[in-house]
């Protein structure tokens, strides 16, 4: 008898597990986000050189970052590919020479208009799905924002890689003072382990886009299993990507000088597609408990 429930529960998982994979891929492909995952790749990278140059721009006013930092930096959150990887840090490294000139911090600012456009794409897909759509007058100067937001986050981040070991000891006094100890030994390990550091940001950032880009309210934790989802199979896909064309493609041979430019535009066009499937996700759960609550 015991058997037989167990088998009944992992029949019942199984079919709301197909039936949410059915769902999401439903509302993935009725709202047609290959075509905004498409847009938002394109002007992405128009934008790319100039939000580069923002990000170099703010951080020069840092005394404690190199070019090397940033390089090894987004060197993380793309795929390992000598190609991209080299592209990338000669224009990081050009970058930095022109960013020192009063002319570069004027072309920082310009950039946010074109960097806005791939905002815009994503922040017009992400309202598509959720059924919700915002005056046209206040969704440019949100994109902007959103761009402004997103830019900074480099920075943010390579700032608390410096300032880590003075959160940890400061971690270590507040629960030592409250007699905790053990606690904080706990959570001094999970900064050390910058992988999961920067997939708990990964989700919190995903989280808050789902959440306050597109148009309406939503509850942040309607917007947490979308958000895991993207989070993790961006990383795998990454890494998966790396694999396959490091081992089995000859993108140099068919390609040449633009092999860079093409696998950072297929990439990127997956990514984003990821980050609409994930969404889509999340307004399958969201149909699905209605649905459940009216039943």
């Amino acid at each position: 008898m015991e058997f037989n429930n167990i088998k009944k529960k992992i029949k019942r998982a199984l079919r709301i597990i197909i039936h949410t994979i059915s769902r999401t891929a439903e509302v993935y492909s009725k709202h047609e986000m290959s075509i905004y995952s498409g847009n938002a790749t394109f002007y992405l990278l128009m934008s790319l050189v100039p939000l580069l140059m923002m990000i170099i721009s703010l951080i020069n006013m840092l005394p404690w970052f190199s070019v090397e930092d940033v390089s090894s930096f987004l060197y993380r959150m793309m795929p390992d590919i000598p190609q991209i990887r080299g592209t990338l840090l000669n224009i990081i490294v050009n970058l930095n020479h022109q960013s020192k000139q009063i002319a570069a911090y004027l072309f920082a600012l310009t950039s946010l208009w074109s960097g806005s456009h791939g905002v815009f794409a994503m922040m017009s897909g992400l309202e598509k799905i959720n059924h919700t759509q915002q005056i046209i007058l206040k969704q440019r100067p949100k994109a902007i924002l959103y761009t402004i937001i997103f830019t900074l986050l480099i920075p943010s981040m390579l700032l608390f890689q410096v300032l880590r070991s003075s959160i940890s000891n400061a971690i270590t006094f507040i629960f030592t003072e409250l007699s905790m100890p053990k606690v904080a030994v706990q959570i001094n390990r999970i900064l050390r382990v910058s992988g999961i550091v920067t997939l708990a940001i990964t989700i919190l950032v995903i989280v808050l886009t789902y959440t306050f880009l597109p148009a309406g309210r939503r509850k942040m934790k309607n917007q947490l299993p979308g958000s895991i989802f993207t989070s993790v199979l961006w990383i795998l896909f990454t890494n998966a990507f790396s694999y396959f064309i490091r081992r089995f493609w000859k993108y140099s041979s068919v390609y040449g000088t633009f092999a860079a430019v093409f696998l950072s535009a297929m990439w990127l066009k997956f990514i984003i597609a990821i980050l609409f499937l994930g969404a889509s996700l999340n307004r399958a759960l969201q149909v699905q408990v209605s649905m459940e609550c009216k039943t």
